[in-house]
């Protein structure tokens, strides 16, 4: 895949509070501090693939292994997806 091709698309910036990653087996967790304006969050849509992506960037640090990094995380999901969450929020 070419390197701008998500640059073609629109993007929204989204705040985000907390975020954490682990691996289970390996007893390896890397967290953010809370509401840290170092992390990058983004959605994209799209269309031609009818999917919306998230990009994850964040500065993360694992205590019991002493690591710390920034680590990327990218979801793609149906954009009829969307929906489900809409609905949860009026649920709450």
């Amino acid at each position: 895949m070419p390197k701008d091709y998500f640059y073609r698309y629109p993007e929204a910036i989204l705040r985000l509070n907390y975020a954490m990653a682990r691996f289970v087996r390996a007893e390896i967790g890397l967290k953010i501090k809370q509401d840290d304006p170092r992390v990058y969050f983004t959605a994209k849509h799209i269309p031609e693939k009818r999917q919306i992506a998230l990009h994850l960037r964040m500065p993360v640090k694992d205590e019991w292994n002493n690591i710390i990094d920034f680590l990327d995380i990218d979801v793609y999901f149906p954009e009829t997806e969307i929906k489900k969450v809409n609905e949860l929020i009026e649920k709450g």
